[in-house]
């Protein structure tokens, strides 16, 4: 039995504020996916992280994901948090690399289905 996809929308993009006892911020973003068809359905949105000035460092890669189910033509929000992490790079230790990015929205690598720029701050 092939269960319909959801299709993803409005990607948002959220900021949270630094917690007590927490050293690192995280960013939250979070699809809507609403399920098209007519039957319960489930989805695992991914997001990826595309630097806009890529160097040496690959095309885009996994920054987060989230596994979601709606109900026939309902539409669900996912939380989906975005480390700091996300953001670094292997040079002798791991450094955040800061800057603008494209944040991409899909159900897989291959095809991603929405996107959003996103600056993400240096981290001292």
């Amino acid at each position: 039995m092939v269960r319909p996809r959801p299709g993803l929308h409005d990607l948002g993009v959220r900021r949270t504020r630094r917690l007590p006892g927490r050293r690192r911020r995280r960013a939250r973003a979070g699809p809507r996916v609403r399920n098209t068809g007519t039957r319960k359905g489930r989805e695992v949105v991914q997001l990826y992280l595309a630097p806009t000035e890529r160097g040496d460092r690959p095309h885009r890669w996994l920054a987060g994901f989230a596994s979601v189910e709606a109900g026939p033509g309902q539409a669900v929000e996912t939380d989906i948090a975005i480390t700091p992490r996300s953001a670094e790079v292997w040079r002798d230790g791991w450094r955040h690399i800061a800057g603008e990015y494209v944040l991409e929205a899909s159900h897989s690598y291959a095809e991603p289905r929405l996107s959003t720029r996103v600056v993400l701050q240096k981290i001292r």
